[in-house]
């Protein structure tokens, strides 16, 4: 393997999980640690490379942090309760639900993410009822607003659901390491507050039991996706259908989480 500056982070991130104890994190025979695995690789084991030190999650001053979080409320609020109208709207068709995970894109075509080509198109054709389950949008509030008006269908915002009905809760998860190793700890002391959560998991259980979900449409197991991905595993007759296959080793860590 050449020493490039990806391969000694991709090194460096399989060190990292090769030395953490994954039993400790088992929720019904699942390891949800790994859904750590992007967030240590991408946001701290590369930077840590390139730059020799350990990038630190951003901690606003006390008024400013109140003010962010106050905004931050009042738009999950408003998607939730969009949220939560199309919920409706879904359990008044009565039909079995296919859940699309997507970021917030739109496509004139098929009113949904670029990225899917015609896949709304032939959802339709064929008189499937589907839900897109969109992430939060990078784009800001406003980026949101103009592609819910442009969609003009139900849709589940379901990082703001998942904040609101979980009481904005960070995890507390500790981390347990194999074998002490300062620097293995300091990243996943960082990189932990993402990692699935039981509570997350089934509170989505129950979003798709009420949807009549049957299949969820994925990319990749990230810590983005991974509540929903086990949720889906946990829901009985799931399935889940994933878009394409590897890309790239060193640097996409979904593509291959090689020490896995």
């Amino acid at each position: 393997m050449p020493d490039s500056s990806l391969n000694r982070a991709l090194k460096l991130t399989n060190e990292i999980f090769e030395n953490i104890d994954t039993e400790k994190y088992k929720y019904k025979g699942y390891e949800l640690i790994w859904s750590t695995y992007g967030k240590v690789h991408a946001y701290y084991s590369i930077p840590y490379i390139l730059k020799g030190k350990i990038p630190q999650n951003y901690k606003p001053s006390n008024p400013k942090r109140f003010i962010l979080f106050f905004i931050r409320l009042l738009k999950d609020i408003s998607l939730t309760i969009y949220s939560i109208i199309s919920i409706l709207i879904i359990v008044i068709s009565n039909k079995r639900t296919t859940i699309i995970w997507t970021g917030d894109f739109y496509r004139d075509e098929t009113k949904g993410d670029f990225r899917l080509n015609n896949l709304y198109l032939e959802l339709k054709k064929r008189d499937l009822l589907f839900i897109d389950f969109i992430r939060d949008n990078a784009n800001g509030y406003k980026h949101t607003l103009k592609n819910m008006f442009l969609r003009k269908r139900p849709a589940i915002y379901y990082n703001s659901m998942e904040r609101l009905f979980t009481l904005y809760k960070t995890s507390n998860q500790k981390v347990y390491l194999k074998e002490e190793n300062l620097l293995h700890r300091e990243i996943l002391n960082n990189a932990i507050r993402v990692i699935a959560t039981p509570e997350k998991i089934n509170f989505f259980v129950k979003i798709f039991k009420i949807i009549k979900a049957k299949n969820l449409l994925c990319w990749h197991y990230s810590d983005r996706a991974a509540n929903l991905i086990h949720a889906a595993k946990l829901s009985n007759g799931f399935s889940i259908g994933f878009m394409h296959g590897s890309g790239m080793n060193s640097y996409s860590p979904h593509e291959y989480i090689n020490v896995f």
